[in-house]
């Protein structure tokens, strides 16, 4: 609405929940000033993308998954900072701007080829330190939550695989793996020890929302077991 200012109260409310978390979990006080300073920043963002949506009086799909994406880029902060409070040296890396070649093809092999070399090179800058990646990798054609759909985190992960040529893919979610069924629908779905790359391509086919066939298909391709 034109007017109004109610994300103001949302994007505070987001902002103070953050820093308690940090205040909560994290004991160094160096490391909460910095992350406190990163949230305000991101936060300050966000404020920005949402005043420029509503003098538009339009969200773009660019504009979604930047106003999207900021969950995810404080996840990522609040992770490094309780990394580095534990003695991990972890580094945040914002992927935002990741997308610096031609596109001219669209979604192809090719963009995926090009994109998990450039996701390789931001993990390799990272030296030894320990990287906390945002799933979302900038702007795409289309949108990125329209073209690839929520599963772009997972397919983050798999082009960072395919890109550092890593020995496996640990995706970690909220059941225990693949099953027969839907878990919360049939209760006597069944945990599958194991499946084949065609046998889990099959599974997402009919709806099996474990991980994002885009996902499969990128690592399959490398012989990279999930």
């Amino acid at each position: 609405k034109s007017h109004s200012r109610n994300y103001d109260a949302i994007v505070e409310t987001i902002r103070l929940d953050h820093i308690q978390a940090a205040k909560e979990t994290v004991k160094s006080a160096e490391i909460i000033a910095e992350y406190t300073r990163d949230v305000d920043a991101e936060c300050d963002s966000l404020v920005k993308i949402l005043e420029s949506a509503q003098h538009l009086t339009e969200v773009t799909r660019r504009t979604e998954d930047l106003i999207i994406s900021k969950g995810e880029k404080l996840s990522c902060r609040f992770m490094t900072a309780l990394l580095q409070d534990r003695g991990v040296d972890a580094a945040f890396v914002d992927l935002s701007d990741v997308i610096h070649f031609n596109l001219s093809k669209g979604l192809d092999e090719s963009f995926y080829r090009k994109l998990a070399i450039a996701l390789a090179e931001e993990v390799y800058a990272c030296g030894d330190k320990v990287p906390v990646i945002t799933g979302y990798f900038g702007n795409v054609p289309g949108g990125l939550l329209n073209e690839i759909g929520r599963g772009y985190t997972d397919l983050c992960a798999a082009l960072v695989a395919v890109g550092i040529k890593a020995s496996e893919l640990q995706v970690w979610k909220e059941v225990d793996g693949i099953f027969t069924a839907d878990p919360r629908k049939v209760p006597t779905a069944r945990l599958l020890p194991a499946v084949t790359p065609s046998e889990a391509a099959e599974l997402t086919f009919y709806g099996s929302e474990v991980i994002h066939p885009f996902t499969m298909e990128q690592v399959i391709r490398e012989r990279i077991p999930i």
